[in-house]
């Protein structure tokens, strides 16, 4: 830069020669005066670009050095909108992470997915800096858009492009002269970002699991091979092994329950007393029938020996007696049975006092059941849709509600032909499972979820199973 303060040293006259002659010389100074302005107006732009640079090193990191770039470079550009761009290494899409004007990009925004469509469809042209027209695009977003002349200026080194800027100005596209300036500012920035960050490129995420891209299917598929057993899921309930049925044993109404749900009884307890007003009177009219009938067969008797028709009426008298003492013995077995007792030890199981008494019964109906806590099974109610096959000795898994960190193993002990359809209005069948030993004992009526295990098949048949068998049944293919 010129010195505008350097003094002009005066003319001085030349030695005269011996003609009288004088030369003078001219003075450099004066010469360089000629071009001071337009030195000047070069000298002011230079100034001002390393201000620029100088202000980019001093930014303190990335997330301002990126707002600086969209928003201060139009000190030096002429554009109305900026966007940065940046690589990911996995993907290799790029992706808008910095708009102008704004503190934070909206991932949602048509128009920012629409210029990652856009960037992503150019391709190798990223490679180099270059000034396009959104006018070329085919998204509705970006062709009717007011800003429609923009300039790529790429980010990165080594011929890598890490990242990317975009400017956009509405009312004429960008000269030559400003793709220039926007290069030049692009290795600053480039320089910048890459010390803040302290890396050696300006992509996000890793490149290291893209090659196993092609690795997993084929393990997937690799996978679908392993032999497995095959297995199904369905509900199960706890219930008592052989237990002893209380039913009605006459047909009544049920006054009293003596004993309290999941309560221990012993033999002989009392269980249950039904309305035996009726019972009693019958068996007290049938003992008078029975006196009568025994009076008239004595009678008829004695006289047998002097009376030839009373000999003809014993036949008749011994009859009448037989039947009436047979009819009071029914009578009193009747009264006797609306008593009911345990006949063995055990766990009273039926649902609530409330439910039974007052309500009549019929004969054979069950009322409660009489069970050894420590003899149980486990039934299992299989939906038809789920049917495999099945063979005695299967392992069973099981896992009930009321602990669910807790497994329990049995073994499939038999299973119905056909299914039976459950309270639910389900069509299933009915396995039952005895515990292997050592497993402990769980409560009498607990439910949960049992895994019922069959032959062993490859993975992808336990996987794709029941959508094969849908589409079967839906296709008939």
């Amino acid at each position: 830069m010129i010195n505008m303060r350097q003094k002009v040293e005066p003319l001085r006259p030349e030695k005269t020669s011996d003609t009288g002659q004088s030369t003078a010389k001219e003075n450099p100074a004066s010469q360089s005066q000629q071009h001071t302005p337009a030195n000047q107006g070069l000298a002011l732009q230079a100034l001002k670009l390393l201000q620029f640079e100088e202000a980019i090193r001093k930014l303190p990191d990335t997330p301002l050095l990126l707002v600086h770039l969209v928003n201060a470079t139009r000190q030096l550009l002429p554009f109305e909108q900026a966007m940065v761009c940046q690589r990911h290494r996995f993907s290799g899409r790029l992706k808008i992470i910095q708009v102008s004007d704004i503190p934070q990009a909206d991932r949602k925004s048509p128009l920012l997915l629409a210029m990652e469509q856009y960037l992503h469809v150019r391709g190798k042209a990223l490679q180099q800096s270059h000034i396009f027209t959104l006018a070329e695009s085919d998204l509705p977003v970006l062709k009717n858009h007011a800003l429609p002349y923009g300039m790529w200026i790429p980010l990165g080194q080594s011929g890598q492009v890490d990242a990317g800027l975009v400017c956009l100005r509405s009312q004429q596209p960008f000269l030559p002269a400003e793709l220039s300036l926007a290069q030049r500012l692009a290795g600053t920035y480039t320089h910048a970002w890459l010390a803040l960050e302290g890396k050696h490129s300006l992509a996000t995420g890793s490149h290291r699991f893209k090659p196993l891209l092609w690795a997993v299917p084929l393990l997937l598929v690799a996978c679908g091979f392993i032999p497995v057993p095959l297995s199904v899921v369905a509900p199960v309930e706890v219930v008592a092994r052989d237990p002893w049925r209380l039913t009605a044993p006459i047909e009544g109404v049920v006054r009293q329950i003596r004993v309290e749900p999941n309560s221990p009884v012993k033999q002989g307890d009392a269980l249950l007393q039904f309305e035996d007003l009726k019972p009693y009177n019958e068996m007290v009219v049938a003992g008078r029938k029975l006196a009568v009938a025994e009076a008239r067969s004595e009678q008829v008797n004695s006289a047998a020996f002097d009376d030839p028709d009373a000999r003809a009426e014993m036949a008749v008298a011994g009859t009448e007696y037989q039947l009436a003492k047979v009819n009071y013995q029914y009578m009193s077995d009747v009264y006797q049975r609306t008593r009911v007792t345990a006949p063995v030890n055990g766990v009273a199981i039926f649902t609530n006092k409330r439910e039974w008494e007052g309500k009549p019964v019929r004969v054979g109906e069950e009322i409660m059941q009489i069970a050894d806590p420590h003899r149980i099974q486990f039934r299992i109610d299989l939906p038809l849709k789920d049917n495999i096959p099945l063979k005695q000795g299967s392992d069973v898994t099981l896992f009930l509600d009321s602990s669910p960190m807790k497994a329990w193993h049995a073994s499939l002990s038999s299973y119905s032909y056909t299914p039976q359809t459950t309270p639910e209005g389900i069509s299933s069948y009915v396995l039952l499972a005895d515990l292997q030993p050592g497993e402990g004992y769980p409560r009498i009526g607990a439910r949960g979820t049992a895994r019922v295990y069959s032959e062993t098949v490859p993975l992808w048949f336990q996987l794709l199973r029941r959508p094969i068998a849908w589409v079967r049944q839906h296709t008939g293919v």
